[in-house]
């Protein structure tokens, strides 16, 4: 007979993981959109203050957007990295383990598409 207490277990496992998946996906499209609202408010501020729209201010903007769009793999360790030390010091490892696991495969995603532009439509 199987055990009830391990049948727990091991749905609760599946939750923390899948919250922990939840996480990444959110901090993920947090971050993504905050990228997007500091881009046009500089873009705006630059409008406003030099007149002249798309300056090589913004065209610079752009170019430093597009960059952090593709080093993001690199550079979404910089939020992932503090919320998985306060979920380690909280014991929640299986939630880690799900945040990790989804950041690894965007980190990689966004790699491909760096080597390969070709494979997503858009690019």
């Amino acid at each position: 007979m199987t055990d009830p207490k391990a049948e727990q277990r091991k749905a609760n496992g599946l939750g923390e993981f899948l919250q922990g998946a939840g996480l990444a996906i959110a901090l993920y499209l947090v971050i993504y959109a905050g990228l997007w609202v500091a881009l046009y408010t500089a873009d705006l501020l630059a409008y406003v203050l030099t007149g002249v729209p798309n300056s090589s201010f913004t065209q610079g903007l752009y170019q430093l957007w597009l960059f952090g769009i593709f080093a993001f793999g690199l550079v979404q360790w910089l939020y992932v990295l503090p919320v998985v030390w306060w979920l380690q010091g909280e014991g929640k490892g299986v939630r880690v383990r799900g945040l990790v696991a989804v950041a690894i495969a965007l980190s990689l995603l966004n790699g491909l598409l760096f080597v390969r532009p070709g494979l997503w439509p858009m690019m």
